[in-house]
This record gives C-alpha cells, sequence and structure tokens, in this order.
C-alpha cells in the first residue's frame, strides 16, 4: 500500500490553509468530500474553498 498524502484546501475568506483529504482515496469520494468542505476556521462555505498550490502532497505556500 503507498503512503498516504495529504491534499490541501484554502479558505479564500480567511486564507486559512488545511488538509482536507489524504490521497490515495477514490476520486469520486474524494470529490464529493471536497464539494461540501468547510474552513475549520472561518465556516466559510464551499465556494470560498479554493485548492492550496501543492507538488503531490508537499504544500508549495506559506500556511496561516
Amino acid at each position: 500500500m503507498s503512503a498516504r498524502k495529504p491534499f490541501w484546501a484554502k479558505c479564500k475568506g480567511c486564507s486559512h490553509i488545511w488538509p482536507a483529504a489524504y490521497l490515495p482515496m477514490e476520486l469520486e469520494q474524494c470529490a464529493k468530500l471536497l464539494m461540501k468542505t468547510h474552513c475549520p476556521n472561518c465556516a466559510a462555505g464551499p465556494k470560498g474553498i479554493t485548492f492550496a498550490k501543492q507538488d503531490d502532497g508537499k504544500l508549495l505556500e506559506p500556511a496561516t
């Protein structure tokens, strides 16, 4: 089994970055999870959530 790697999400409202999922996981399950994700810092809804800059589980931007 391959190592699990974080998939990072970013809130447009407060710029908080967090691991929203860990890969590998089924693509359909991951997509459903990310469409319903809210920021754990400010509770902004799914429309304000984007993907953080990342490379194969490594975060490429400063975490806040």
